[in-house]
């Protein structure tokens, strides 16, 4: 929330991109320090400054941690690397319609995604238990809550995705149709 009120107070004060960038950079570090700052304060008994390094038992958290990485470079490179290409091989502005129209496509998968993280908890407390049963229940609300979402939002946005393309780039880019239906 902070980030996105730095962003479109910048934008208001007709801030260039450099600054919101340097707003991102910012509250990366930021954050990274409030962290620290907690940290000490609920657990005071852990000396971060005295420490000695264990190196075989962190050099054995490398390939996991490689693997695990690899999950969120998958996302990035699924959800940009075709922005990327088109790009590059097409143009700026092909990207940018190419992007914008995506943005609005996947909202329907970001509504989703919040409904299944929201049950995760309690599917993994079911899992602990071993209640099947539950569990089962659980699949079977989820899916159909998230097919009721997923329709919804996918009418609504079917009929009404030109009009918010066309408020949200002030009439910048250009509707497009058919890449609007795939």
């Amino acid at each position: 929330i902070i980030l996105i009120a730095f962003v479109v107070l910048t934008l208001l004060l007709k801030g260039n991109f450099v600054i919101v960038a340097m707003w991102y950079l910012v509250l990366l570090i930021g954050s990274a320090f409030f962290v620290l700052r907690d940290f000490k304060h609920r657990h005071p008994e852990i000396d971060l400054k005295n420490t000695s390094t264990d190196w075989k038992l962190a050099s054995s958290f490398i390939l996991p941690g490689l693997t695990f990485m690899m999950i969120p470079l998958a996302d990035a490179i699924s959800i940009q690397g075709s922005i990327l290409i088109i790009g590059v091989s097409i143009g700026a502005s092909a990207a940018a319609i190419y992007g914008i129209h995506k943005t609005l496509a996947n909202f329907i998968f970001r509504i989703t995604n919040s409904v299944r993280f929201a049950v995760k908890p309690e599917l993994t407390a079911a899992e602990a238990r071993k209640d099947y049963p539950k569990i089962q229940a659980i699949y079977n609300i989820l899916i159909k809550i998230i097919f009721f979402l997923s329709v919804s939002a996918a009418i609504f946005l079917f009929f009404s995705g030109k009009d918010i393309i066309s408020v949200w780039t002030s009439g910048k880019i250009v509707f497009s149709p058919v890449l609007w239906g795939i």
